[in-house]
């Protein structure tokens, strides 16, 4: 018998990449520190978050997620609006490796927007984590609601 749930889930790992320094080099000791997710270039440097969330979504053993919710919260770093452009991604060495869809939200300054993400499922159920991938530089908090996943899913009894 197949069931439906919900769960939200936080992130296991959050930080960012960038370009010529790696991971987690970026306003450490500012707005949200190492663990916010940045996007865009900035003076020319790109950058490129990434919330990964282990075994948080696979363990819940769903057999299809049919909604999916991302909760993003501005850090203030940019204090105007930009559109935060999210995509499943794997963590490498070298930074995000994005596949598949892509999904957007408009975010203003320290706001708390939402987005459904339901068509990113499958990567979500593969155990990818969510980067953003947009050009438009901005950032979001990687901790606490933000970057939290509100699921609804299917699962075997």
């Amino acid at each position: 018998m197949t069931v439906v749930r919900t769960a939200t889930v936080t992130p296991e790992w959050s930080g960012t990449w960038t370009a010529g320094q790696g991971w987690d080099r970026l306003n450490v000791g500012r707005y949200g520190g190492r663990t916010d997710l940045y996007q865009g270039a900035l003076a020319g440097i790109p950058r490129t978050g990434l919330a990964t969330y282990g075994q948080r979504i696979t363990a819940l053993a769903a057999s299809k997620i049919t909604r999916a919710v991302l909760t993003l919260t501005g850090n203030g770093s940019n204090r105007g609006s930009w559109t935060a452009i999210i995509q499943c991604a794997d963590k490498t060495p070298a930074g995000p490796a994005p596949s598949g869809t892509t999904a957007g939200v408009t975010i203003t300054g320290t706001a708390t927007a939402q987005v459904d993400i339901t068509a990113l499922a499958g990567g979500l159920m593969a155990g990818r984590g969510l980067a953003l991938v947009g050009s438009s530089y901005g950032a979001v908090h990687g901790t606490g609601a933000s970057m939290s996943l509100a699921l609804t899913y299917e699962a075997l009894a």
